[in-house]
């Protein structure tokens, strides 16, 4: 069965354009960099005003309180309240 499924992948991948691949990787350093690019504000904005997590969270576009704490801590190790502290 596995050996089916990567005979019908391969078949798939081989027909698709590269334009296809070129536009994916593209598109993946694009989100990359945006969510660069709001971590930083993010820290910005820890160190420079009282702004609850929940309002810079939205403030630099995200919806989720959870999901911004996670990354932020991906990043930088530290979690948003503590770098609040250290920063």
């Amino acid at each position: 069965i596995l050996f089916g499924v990567s005979v019908i992948l391969y078949v798939l991948v081989s027909f698709m354009p590269i334009s296809y691949f070129e536009n994916t990787i593209y598109q993946n350093a694009q989100n990359l960099e945006d969510a660069d690019k709001r971590l930083e504000e993010a820290q910005k904005l820890l160190k420079e005003t009282n702004l609850s997590i929940k309002e810079i969270t939205a403030k630099i576009g995200y919806n989720d309180q959870n999901y911004f704490s996670r990354i932020f801590k991906n990043k930088y190790g530290i979690t948003p309240s503590e770098a609040r502290t250290k920063l």
